[in-house]
This record gives structure tokens, sequence and C-alpha cells, in this order.
């Protein structure tokens, strides 16, 4: 079962139960072959687990509630959070955070700057939404749309674990779509 997620599909998976919602409700919702799911860009999924350590990580930076920790890798760890404004306003946004060897490296923050950058500039229906680029408490963060449901590789090992495929029509979609996202972001002028 994959954590966080609710109705069936007809492979038998969990489907998002807002419809690919950022939390805003600002982004609109595209077809997808997947009954009930806005797409594969979803976060979440079964590698989705409490934020544990990154509530006190976070804890420094003001206006964030660290929900869970989505997933983890080599440079970042990525964390579901409720960003909260004004009279009480919230929103569920995705936190990526550099692991703390790497905001030593110059090099690799450079480099982690100059993507922040650029992303913060486009806006395409088939990549994530950045909202802002932060440092707190010794560390970096980039804030970015949250997109309610399971991911790719989520997917993946979720059909592996039951020894099936993708069906060929989804598959397709999902390459489609990244292609179009990526076209979009290596046009995108400095």
């Amino acid at each position: 079962q994959v954590e966080g997620l609710v109705g069936e599909t007809p492979w038998g998976f969990k489907s998002p139960s807002s419809h690919g919602s950022t939390g805003g409700g600002s982004s609109p919702v595209r077809p997808s072959p997947w009954p009930g799911t806005a797409g594969p860009r979803g976060r979440g999924g079964a590698s989705a687990t409490p934020a544990g350590r990154g509530r006190e990580a976070m804890a420094q930076t003001p206006g964030f509630k660290i929900l869970r920790k989505l997933d983890a890798g080599g440079m970042a760890e990525v964390y579901q959070a409720e960003q909260e404004s004004i009279e009480g306003f919230r929103k569920t946004v995705a936190v990526k955070k550099v692991l703390p060897h790497l905001v030593q490296n110059e090099k690799f923050l450079r480099m982690f700057l100059d993507e922040a950058r650029l992303s913060l500039r486009m806006s395409h229906a088939n990549v994530v939404q950045v909202f802002n680029v932060a440092k707190a408490g010794g560390s970096y963060y980039v804030i970015m749309e949250f997109v309610d449901g399971t991911n790719l590789k989520g997917l993946t090992e979720y059909m592996r674990a039951r020894r099936t495929l993708i069906p060929i029509e989804q598959a397709v979609f999902v390459i489609v779509e990244t292609c179009k996202g990526l076209q979009y972001a290596h046009t995108l002028a400095d």
C-alpha cells in the first residue's frame, strides 16, 4: 500500500485524494491516464516518512511547519511542509534542503543557486513551480510547489513488486509529458 493516498485505480494502487492539489488551488489539473490523479508529477508515495529530524533542522526556518519527509538523495532532502502567512493563511509546499556536507562545497552551492535562479523563472505545467530560495540555520532551501500523489519512482517500485509493467498508454504519456517539460526547461534562455 502506498502511504498517504486514497482511492483505487484499475491496477490496485492508490490514487491521490486531492487530484493534483498544490495546496493553493491555483494550478490547473491536467488530464491523466491514471483515473483520479493529476498525472505523474506527484510527490509522496511509498518513500514518504514522518519528518523526524527534519522538524528540528527546519525549526530555524520561520513560517514553515514540516509535516513529513518525502525523500532524500545524495544532494538534498525533500519535505512536505505547511507555509504559514499572515492572518493564518496556509499553503502546502515542498521544501528541498541541501544536505549539510554540501553546504561547505562552494562549487556545488554555485551550481545549486544557478539552478534555483533559473527554476524561479520557469512556469510550465510539467515543471514543478519554484516559489523561493532561502538560507536559514546555515543551510539552503528551495520552496516549491507540492503536488499531491505518487511519483514515478514509487509507481515503478509498486509495479515491479507485483511483477507487472506500467501499461504502454501510461508509459507513453509519462514520456511525452516529461519531454515537454524538458524541452521547455532546455530552451528557456538565461
